[in-house]
C-alpha cells in the first residue's frame, strides 16, 4: 500500500522528513523521541511499515531510492531508542516488528 504514495518525485521529501526526525530524537532527546514513540499517529507504525514492506513499483524501478528510504527509516528507530535508561520505546518498536523480520528486509536487500 506504500507504493501507491511513494514514488520517484516525492521519496526525496520523505527521505528528508526521515533525517529531520533523526535529527530531532538525536542528541538524544528524549522527550522528542517519546512523542514519536507514542504520538497518535502510530509513528512507530509508519516508520516500521516503511522498513519491513516492499516499496513498488518504485522499488522495480529504483530500487537505490528504496534502500536509501529504508536506511533513513533504520536510523529513525535508532535515534527514538538512543541512550535511553529504560527499555520503553524499544519494547513499543519490538511489538511492531520482530528481530526475525529484520533480518528477513537486510537479506533480501544486500
Amino acid at each position: 500500500l506504500l507504493g501507491l504514495y511513494i514514488n520517484e518525485y516525492n521519496v526525496s521529501l520523505i527521505n528528508q522528513t526521515l533525517e529531520t526526525l533523526t535529527e530531532y530524537c538525536q542528541g538524544p532527546c528524549h522527550d522528542n523521541q517519546n512523542c514519536i514513540a507514542t504520538h497518535e499517529s502510530n509513528g512507530l507504525d509508519i516508520i516500521t511499515a516503511l522498513i519491513l514492506n516492499d516499496i513498488n513499483p518504485l522499488g522495480k524501478s529504483r530500487m537505490d531510492l528504496v534502500l536509501e528510504l529504508k536506511n533513513n527509516a533504520s536510523k529513525l528507530l535508532l535515534a527514538i531508542m538512543e541512550s535511553r535508561g529504560d527499555s520503553e520505546n524499544a519494547e513499543r518498536i519490538l511489538y511492531n516488528m520482530n528481530p526475525k523480520q529484520l533480518v528477513d528486509v537486510a537479506c533480501r536487500a544486500f
